[in-house]
């Protein structure tokens, strides 16, 4: 079996689940949200990269809306490839409503949203975007099997 190159095993190990005790919920609108505090995510990137990575704001805008403004940022977070030293970057957005009620100022929020956003495009956290289809593969794997309904119609 071939080995993994080291970019393939970073590529793994930035996508591996997170400890279950960072994994947290708040209601947002009646709705439980899980997260993962965005320092776990720099944890991370510091334990693979070292000094090797960086997130740089793009873009700040305030826009206003309905409840007064929202602060929109973007973020490009950048690593070291290791085998060849270039520069690998991904970028995505984080806003937050000046509305919003919760800790932290709008401006640091939509930073936080825009990394962990940024994060999930190298593959961390990306179980946190896909918990209702894990939910409902779990509940179709625990659901009664109807494949003996249909065969009992074939007979």
């Amino acid at each position: 079996m071939p080995q993994k190159s080291e970019g393939a095993v970073i590529v793994e190990a930035l996508a591996a689940r997170f400890d279950e005790r960072l994994y947290h919920t708040k209601s947002m609108g009646g709705t439980e949200i899980t997260y993962v505090p965005w320092w776990a995510y720099v944890e991370r990137l510091n334990e693979m990269f070292g000094l090797g990575w960086e997130a740089e704001v793009t873009h700040l805008e305030s826009v206003p809306d309905a409840a007064g403004s929202t602060f929109v940022v973007a973020v490009a977070l950048k690593v070291r490839d290791p085998e060849t030293g270039d520069w690998i970057s991904r970028s995505n957005v984080g806003d937050e409503s000046g509305s919003t009620k919760g800790y932290g100022s709008t401006a640091t929020n939509a930073y936080a949203q825009a990394l962990k956003r940024a994060c999930a495009l190298y593959g961390m956290a990306l179980d946190l975007y896909h918990k209702e289809e894990a939910e409902s593969r779990q509940a179709r794997a625990q659901a009664p099997s109807r494949a003996k309904e249909y065969d009992e119609r074939d007979e």
